[in-house]
């Protein structure tokens, strides 16, 4: 009888130790710090109508960060998730990759990840996609020798120009609807504008031009970054990304 009892708890064990790595994909990126992962999500605008609070339906995407960690909130379905849940899964996330990123499905909706990082390192292309990256300031990446250089500024503009919006000025997308996101092409220079949230523009291309054009002109032949307001959701931005 003891036999069949140990052997029933071994058994419950084991499906319990598989149920908690079903959705956990830890890397090799180390987040050293976990405290600053938990004071990430204090950083988050939470939809607070509902009881409990839960993440705005009108993002797909929360990026947020607090020191050397950052955490990415995938809801492509915009499922209702709240902070508690979150929390839940980070601590989670530390016993199953201590000291590590990783990957993290939520156990009540698969389809809802969070993403755990570092902080992008100074210098590297990804720096001026960390959501605390100061607003309206250029940031030009030369990068290595696969990296393609823009050799006519003068086709970014034109993409800028390019752009279509609606009686009220705000860019829409090529099919002159609203949209998360949008791509223009011109010679050697391709204009990607998105919102980091994956809600939908809601940028003046009036308002916003004179910034792109001068981000443009700085970073003259290297890829460049600008971080602006404008996006529909509370925790997003939008990027704007010009590259060969």
């Amino acid at each position: 009888m003891i036999a069949h009892h140990c052997l029933f708890i071994a058994l419950v064990s084991s499906l319990l130790t598989e149920s908690l790595a079903v959705g956990f994909q830890c890397w090799n990126d180390p987040v050293p710090n976990p405290k600053e992962c938990e004071g990430a999500i204090t950083n988050i605008h939470f939809d607070t109508t509902t009881k409990p609070s839960r993440l705005p339906l009108t993002e797909g995407k929360v990026r947020t960060i607090n020191g050397g960690c950052a955490l990415i909130i995938k809801n492509p379905n915009r499922a209702s998730v709240t902070e508690d849940s979150i929390r839940k899964v980070l601590d989670a996330a530390a016993k199953q990759c201590p000291g590590k990123g990783g990957r993290f499905s939520f156990p009540e909706n698969r389809s809802v990840n969070l993403e755990i990082r570092p902080r992008a390192a100074p210098g590297s292309e990804r720096l001026a996609f960390d959501p605390d990256f100061p607003l309206e300031k250029t940031y030009c990446y030369q990068g290595g020798k696969e990296i393609l250089p823009i050799t006519d500024k003068g086709a970014c503009i034109k993409a800028l120009e390019n752009l279509p919006t609606d009686a009220n000025g705000i860019i829409m997308g090529d099919d002159n609807k609203p949209a998360t996101s949008v791509y223009k092409y011109s010679k050697s220079c391709t204009l990607y504008i998105f919102t980091t949230d994956q809600s939908l523009l809601q940028v003046v291309k009036k308002d916003v031009a004179p910034k792109i054009t001068k981000m443009i002109q700085e970073c003259d032949t290297k890829r460049g970054n600008l971080n602006l307001n404008g996006a529909q959701g509370p925790n997003g931005r939008v990027l704007v990304y010009t590259y060969a």
